[in-house]
């Protein structure tokens, strides 16, 4: 390993050390947090709104439950993928909040506080692009749009990388994967560019 990849691990190992000892939020699950699961490289970093309770948490590796088995969004995350030859273990993947909230209605008070966390993580990362999950945390990292259409499958240049939102890839949403097919060839393209 490197200098540089010591440097990039030690900081991220620091800035995991500083999100554990955060007490801003007090409506927030005390669960025991992983702030960064690493692909294959960093070039694509796929933003969730906030941690579950159980999956990844627990079980150390995105996208799956502790059990082992893919979650039902991985099951719709990995079939987009593959439609641009990528899979779930070649992206970064973190939450836009580090903390569980308790509830959905604190999601933007924790999202404030988290966000100098998101913008140092993005910082170390370096990410190419950016891909929010829904419109959560498009909120959370692209602030200011009127409504979630005008700006999802949109390429949006910002300081720390490309945006593109994408319709969370849920099965409760009836256009989480056929709504996403034609974004991911706009991620393509930009890849390829």
């Amino acid at each position: 390993m490197s200098n540089n990849n010591d440097t990039f691990i030690n900081d991220l190992e620091s800035l995991h050390k500083e999100i554990c000892s955060c007490a801003k939020c007090i409506h927030r699950d005390l669960c025991a947090p992983t702030y960064t699961y690493l692909g294959k490289d960093n070039r694509i970093l796929i933003l969730g709104e906030a941690p579950a309770k159980n999956g990844w948490r627990i079980s150390g590796r995105a996208w799956y439950e502790p059990s082992g088995k893919i979650t039902a969004t991985g099951k719709i995350l990995k079939q987009l993928l593959s439609e641009i030859g990528l899979t779930l273990e070649d992206l970064s993947f973190t939450e836009a909040v580090k903390c569980a909230p308790l509830a959905p209605k604190f999601l933007k008070e924790c999202g404030k506080n988290c966000y100098p966390f998101l913008l140092r993580q993005l910082e170390i990362l370096k990410p190419k692009i950016i891909i929010p999950l829904g419109v959560r945390a498009t909120e959370l990292i692209l602030p200011k749009f009127n409504k979630f259409s005008d700006v999802v499958g949109c390429s949006h240049q910002t300081e720390f990388g490309i945006v593109i939102p994408i319709y969370h890839p849920s099965p409760i949403s009836p256009i989480g994967y056929k709504a996403n097919v034609p974004i991911m060839q706009t991620i393509k393209d930009i890849l390829g560019s």
